[in-house]
């Protein structure tokens, strides 16, 4: 990850060749390089988020027995998404389910269906 490089009020950012323009007026500097690194973030989490929907398609709204094997299934294979299914609790998991979804997925459904499969 790069220092960000300031141009006006404009901060141009480089992480992995790709670049970041920032409109930082009134901003600090922490605040600016927060901004900097959600975008970088944000967009690898599409881009992973867009490579896996071709192989584990998105459950259906309100199916939480797809929800529960998608979650099972991706654990298999994204090392990342299984770390945080590990480290992380049920409610933090269907926030970020929910944004990756589209649909908001009920930690409380999902941990009925969790339990009644175990």
């Amino acid at each position: 990850m790069s220092k960000p490089t300031f141009f006006n009020s404009t901060v141009v950012y480089h992480d992995n060749s790709k670049e970041y323009n920032i409109d930082a007026r009134g901003a600090d500097i922490s605040s600016v390089i927060r901004a900097c690194q959600d975008q970088a973030c944000s967009e690898k989490e599409q881009a992973t988020a867009a490579q896996y929907e071709n192989i584990l398609p998105i459950p259906k709204k309100g199916k939480y027995t797809e929800v529960r094997r998608y979650i099972e299934e991706r654990c298999k294979f994204d090392e990342e998404f299984r770390l945080f299914v590990e480290q992380h609790s049920r409610v933090e998991l269907c926030m970020r389910l929910t944004d990756e979804f589209g649909w908001d997925v009920d930690e409380h459904a999902l941990g009925v269906n969790m339990n009644r499969n175990r």
